[in-house]
């Protein structure tokens, strides 16, 4: 079976999970004996082969790439947006993959550049399409739901301009969200009413190198883009507030700046010897020297691909309680879910710190619902069963949860 995957970043490109999801499973799917060919954004046109998956790099469509510093002028950001709504240029460059590379599926991710045109395109070839929601481009303009403070509805302005994209959501045979949260959140807004298929796949993470390293001192991991929006301020203040003065206690930050002008704020602001900006580096170098990972996302994160990450290392994980990072912790075993801006966060980590509770074999076993295998074969049973759907006679129908 020959799967076209999109995602609108693949690798050399690591900017967050989606990128890193995306390689895994179509890595995965090539070691099942399929065969897995991934379209994605770039500067240029180019076919490469990425550890024995094809990968076409087609030159972005828009004004400039979406990952291009935003530093632009209004008038092209006006002209990007409205290129990003729909893309006939897109349209086009799929439509001649389709018919070069005859796919059975086309399995859309983030479509940032790229645009809902594509669906169209397959549609048209007659190709299922299944879409896995990662982010919330279809239903917010800036795809994170996030304007200084969570917006709990879709706002008139996102509404407006998204209600093309909402419009093209017909096309779609089966949806798939990384986590119960995202899914509900579009199909709430009446999203994807005419897919066949609905269901809950979360994404799958590398198998761990345990190598556990301790020197004695209670180290709390921060993993994942250093930006305000994750809750970095809120977890520097508390711990600057707490453990400033102990030296038996670490905060350790891995992850890249959103700018240097912001580190360099951070690093000023929350200066102590007892926290350290790590900035990127290799996974298995994070989570064999940590004690305990929080999460204080102040955004409806829709997965949040670290948690299982730490479980594979036996790390437990405080997380906030918001978005999809809720079904992830099972309270009290694996970790714990709380207000990260309420007293319940401060008792939960001084909790860690002064008793160091043993939840190693109990993140073990919970990572086992993650692993590349378990994932890749729920992917190709939703395949199978979209393959032999025929668009052409396909109806509104009773949606099938399975």
């Amino acid at each position: 079976m020959k799967i076209l995957i999109v995602n609108s970043a693949y690798y050399p490109i690591q900017i967050g999970g989606s990128e890193r999801s995306t390689q895994i499973l179509a890595e995965s799917l090539l070691g099942e004996g399929l065969s897995p060919i991934v379209v994605t954004v770039a500067k240029e046109d180019k076919i490469e082969y990425v550890n024995g998956v094809k990968v076409y790099y087609i030159k972005t469509p828009n004004v400039y790439h979406f990952l291009e510093p935003k530093v632009q002028s209004l008038l092209k950001k006006i002209v990007w947006k409205i290129k990003d709504l729909y893309s006939f240029e897109s349209k086009k460059k799929i439509i001649q993959i389709i018919e070069k590379e005859q796919p059975d599926i086309l399995h859309t991710n983030i479509i940032i550049d790229l645009t809902v045109s594509i669906w169209k395109a397959a549609y048209q070839k007659k190709i299922p399409i299944i879409h896995t929601l990662r982010d919330y481009y279809l239903l917010c303009h800036k795809s994170n739901m996030f304007d200084g403070d969570p917006c709990e509805t879709i706002c008139k302005k996102c509404k407006l301009y998204s209600c093309l994209k909402k419009h093209n959501t017909k096309y779609v045979t089966a949806l798939i969200g990384v986590s119960k949260y995202i899914l509900e959140k579009h199909i709430e807004n009446n999203y994807f009413s005419a897919s066949k298929f609905q269901k809950v796949i979360y994404n799958s993470v590398n198998d761990a190198k345990n190598s556990r390293q301790q020197d004695g001192k209670f180290h709390i991991g921060y993993v994942g883009r250093v930006t305000k929006y994750k809750g970095i301020e809120v977890l520097l203040d508390y711990f600057i507030h707490s453990y400033k003065n102990d030296k038996n206690v670490v905060l350790d930050i891995f992850g890249k700046p959103e700018s240097l002008e912001y580190e360099g704020f951070l690093k000023k602001k929350y200066h102590s010897d007892n926290i350290i900006f790590h900035g990127l580096i290799p996974q298995e170098n994070i989570y064999n020297c940590i004690d305990v990972l929080v999460i204080p996302s102040l955004w409806p994160e829709p997965f949040g691909r670290i948690v299982p990450e730490a479980y594979s290392y036996g790390v437990p994980v405080i997380v906030n309680d918001y978005g999809g990072l809720s079904e992830l912790v099972v309270n009290g075993v694996t970790g714990y879910r709380v207000n990260i801006e309420s007293s319940d966060f401060e008792d939960k980590l001084s909790h860690f710190i002064e008793t160091r509770p043993d939840m190693r074999e109990a993140c073990f076993k919970e990572y086992q619902k993650y692993t590349k295998t378990k994932i890749v074969k729920e992917y190709i049973d939703l395949y199978e069963k979209c393959r032999g759907y025929a668009i052409n006679k396909r109806k509104i129908g009773k949606v099938h949860n399975y």
